[in-house]
């Protein structure tokens, strides 16, 4: 559209310099041409019409894509919906089935009861037959009425309990039936009300089951009376009487009878042995998976109790303090499987399968907007308030636990877990209250981007009203032109006929011959001639964009120029004066549409300046925001504090470690106190022995008092050597001890060394884990900073850009273009 009105702008520019220097038949040779004039009406009036299409295929677009997505989105609720009520379908057709089953094997072992009970009526009714010959006919006759009486009783019942059982499965068969039948609409419809309609027909079916079950327990199945003994029969045989009319069915009607009920039962038996041996099947399966349950359950209760680590303090071992009462159940060994098995038969409710618990994990935390408006409005807020407290209470009801199921716990170990598990809680606590941070954040963005896509709009919107004044600017400079080329023409033709008058006196120029004067007319006249058809395309174009009908004025304006050989005065003022009008016009719209541009912020305006219209909201923002800093901080704190409480117990634990160095070094320094006493000792006896030895060999006594003084000197010795035994053995005892502390120094020193070598591991990949997270916090700073460092270049380039276009258009519109008209 720009490439059109310029290609407008440089023809009426081309027509009016041809005009200006002479060229009349290419100008009345475009100007008669209604091609052109047809080319130039439609392409104005398909300008507005292809820029509101093009509005209208972008909001379009925008409406498909949203109606696609939400298509798409509906579509995935009705697959899930489709799988799901598929599955409860088949859950509940297999229910269906299993109960169908169920019905079918007591119907069948109903039908064996009332078959056997038939076949005993007949035999009773042929033993009487055979008693009829010998017992009296008024015997006969009443315990025939009897059996007849006890026999229709007795099928009367059965046929009652038929009928009732059929409708019991047949109104089974048609619940499955229908229940297929329904359309994926209807079940996505019905969704909510599937559970109970079938909860309400499962209770129905069951009901009639056991009404029919209680019909048959109510039926009184008494023994038939005894028959009258054999042994009384006479030898002859006497026929038995005819029966009465329609009394008795046929004997070989009655034997195929009883030939399809042998077989009935036989395959009713067949069927018994195979369902029997999947039951047993079934039975060694679930005995097989209650060993391994428990096997399982032996195996975590030993765990429990001997291995302890970080893990179990998670969750609470079986039959602690915390557990449900309800559900302490003592732990299974393999031995009761037995009476397990015989108390674990008892019924289950199917209803309690469509039961679901609620969860409560949908709890958020209590944000400083809520603090401020209400307090504390509920009991979330004093939980949320007091977890901490709650967290510490559970690590002490473990810790007790563990110690309660004798687990071997000693207290270095204890406080290793309290320190780790604390620091390890400090850590969730900062990440959470990160998290909670970078959430307000994130909200806090999504609020200014939210704003900024709004003056983004704004700003679209000016710049739409300042292309169309711009628009409208070019119009009236265009008119403008018309206009100012009207009147220099007209300028040149009244000084042309003045000078033609011979009114020469103000004028500067020489006096012109004759052919000069008529070729200034002659040019006068085109000149005029040109500027009015330049007039007459502006004032059509015009028309056709303020939406007046050109065709009529099209029409006259060549009726006239063809009648007419040169143009009247007043009509060229009445031309002259509506294009005055149309520029009046244009200043009217430009105007108006001046008026609907807004004074907007920048788009890096203060947020208080902001949300000043909203002080409520800014504050709770602001609470909420400092409230998470806040929290931010503390929980850093928290964390720092349990790391330093986790060096200090390491300092402590090294301590300890040079405490039983120190022990070990003064066990071995009494070990060598000991052993030197010993050595002085040994030296000392030594000495005295050979002092001993000395006075022997040089004194030599009379043989009479060598036999005198022999027992005192033996008892002597003895004496010596008993002595010096006693000191061996407590200096061997002593060396026994210390060796003893030494080894039990050496022994805490070696775990010691372990413990301090695990712990420096911990505090090595804490270290690495930090390094780690630091990185990557710097290396997130450095790519926002890189981020930032290249939006500033980039605006500050479009600034740079466009202040240069504007020295651009400040240079141009400086240097003035000579002007064509003067003279």
């Amino acid at each position: 559209m720009e490439g059109n009105e310029d290609s407008e702008a440089h023809t009426y520019e081309r027509i009016y310099v041809n005009g200006y220097h002479g060229n009349p038949k290419q100008h009345s040779c475009s100007e008669d041409n209604p091609t052109c004039q047809l080319h130039l009406a439609a392409l104005t009036s398909l300008k507005g019409e292809i820029i509101e299409l093009n509005n209208r295929l972008h909001h379009v677009t925008s409406e498909r894509d949203i109606l696609e997505k939400q298509v798409n989105r509906l579509q995935a609720d009705k697959l899930r919906l489709q799988q799901e009520c598929e599955k409860r379908l088949e859950i509940t057709a297999g229910r269906y089935e299993e109960r169908i089953t169920e019905l079918h094997s007591v119907i069948a072992e109903l039908r064996k009861k009332i078959e056997r009970h038939q076949i005993n009526v007949i035999r009773e009714e042929d033993e009487y037959e055979d008693a009829a010959v010998q017992s009296n006919k008024s015997n006969d006759g009443g315990s025939r009425a009897a059996n007849e009486s006890q026999a229709n009783s007795l099928d009367i019942l059965g046929n009652e309990l038929n009928t009732e059982i059929s409708r019991v499965v047949t109104t089974l068969d048609d619940v499955i039936e229908v229940q297929p039948m329904k359309t994926p609409q209807e079940t996505a419809e019905e969704g909510c009300n599937t559970e109970e309609a079938l909860c309400d027909i499962d209770d129905s079916v069951e009901e009639l089951a056991i009404q029919a079950c209680k019909q048959i327990d109510a039926i009184d199945l008494e023994p038939p009376p005894s028959p009258p003994p054999r042994g009384l029969r006479p030898a002859t045989f006497h026929p038995p009487p005819p029966p009465p009319p329609n009394e008795y069915p046929d004997p070989g009607y009655l034997q195929e009878v009883i030939f399809s009920l042998r077989q009935d039962a036989m395959v009713l038996q067949e069927t018994v042995q195979r369902q029997e041996a999947e039951l047993n099947m079934h039975r060694a399966a679930i005995g097989s998976l209650r060993e391994e349950r428990d096997k399982l359950r032996q195996r975590v209760h030993e765990m429990r109790t001997e291995q302890v680590s970080p893990q179990h303090l998670k969750t609470s071992p079986q039959g602690s303090r915390t557990s449900t009462p309800t559900k302490n159940y003592p732990p299974h060994t393999p031995t009761d499987r037995s009476q397990l098995s015989n108390q674990e038969t008892f019924p289950v409710a199917k209803v309690a399968e469509l039961k679901k618990l609620k969860t409560c994990s949908n709890e958020r935390p209590v944000l400083g907007c809520e603090l401020e408006s209400g307090g504390l409005p509920n009991t979330k807020v004093a939980e949320h308030l007091v977890q901490n407290m709650q967290k510490g209470s559970n690590m002490q009801e473990i810790v007790q636990n563990l110690y309660s199921e004798g687990g071997q716990l000693t207290e270095c170990k204890v406080q290793e877990f309290e320190i780790e598990f604390e620091r390890l809680q400090s850590k969730i606590d900062s990440l959470k209250s990160q998290n909670d941070l970078l959430g307000l954040t994130l909200e806090e963005s999504k609020s200014q981007s939210d704003r900024l896509s709004v003056l983004i709009g704004k700003y679209e919107s000016n710049n739409t009203a300042l292309q169309l004044g711009l628009n409208y600017s070019d119009q009236i400079i265009e008119a403008y032109d018309v206009v100012l080329s009207l009147t220099e023409s007209e300028l040149g033709l009244t000084l042309s006929n003045c000078r033609a008058a011979g009114l020469t006196q103000g004028l500067r120029n020489s006096p012109l011959s004759p052919d000069e004067l008529n070729q200034l007319a002659q040019k006068s006249r085109n000149t005029r001639k040109t500027a009015e058809n330049v007039a007459r395309h502006l004032i059509q174009k015009l028309d056709r964009n303020f939406g007046v009908n050109p065709w009529e004025e099209t029409s006259t304006h060549t009726a006239s120029t063809s009648s007419s050989g040169c143009y009247s005065e007043d009509f060229s003022k009445a031309e002259e004066q509506k294009l005055r009008e149309y520029i009046h016009q244009l200043k009217a719209e430009r105007a108006s549409i001046k008026s609907t541009v807004m004074e907007l912020e920048s788009l890096h305006a203060d947020t208080a300046a902001i949300t000043a219209e909203t002080p409520r909201h800014a504050e709770a923002c602001r609470l909420d925001l400092e409230n998470a800093v806040l929290m931010q901080e503390l929980m850093a704190m928290k964390e720092e504090k349990a790391e330093l409480r986790a060096q200090n117990y390491l300092l402590e634990k090294e301590k300890n470690a040079l405490e039983l160095r120190l022990s070990g070094k003064e066990s071995r320094e009494q070990a060598y106190v000991i052993q030197i006493e010993h050595l002085k000792s040994e030296v000392e006896e030594r000495s005295r022995l050979q002092e001993a030895e000395h006075q022997t060999s040089e004194t030599s006594p009379l043989d009479d008092r060598k036999s005198h003084d022999l027992p005192e000197g033996s008892s002597q010795e003895l004496y010596e050597a008993l002595q010096r035994e006693r000191k061996l053995k407590s200096r061997v005892q002593e060396l026994v001890i210390a060796l003893e502390k030494l080894s039990r120094n050496s022994e805490i020193r070696h775990q010691q060394s372990a413990e301090f070598v695990s712990d420096l591991k911990k505090a090595n990949s804490a270290l690495i884990a930090a390094f780690e997270k630091t990185k990557k916090k710097y290396q997130g700073k450095l790519k926002k900073l890189e981020f930032q460092i290249q939006a500033l270049t980039e605006r500050y380039e479009a600034q740079i850009h466009m202040l240069k276009q504007r020295l651009l258009v400040v240079e141009n519109a400086g240097c003035i273009p000579p002007n064509e008209t003067s003279l």
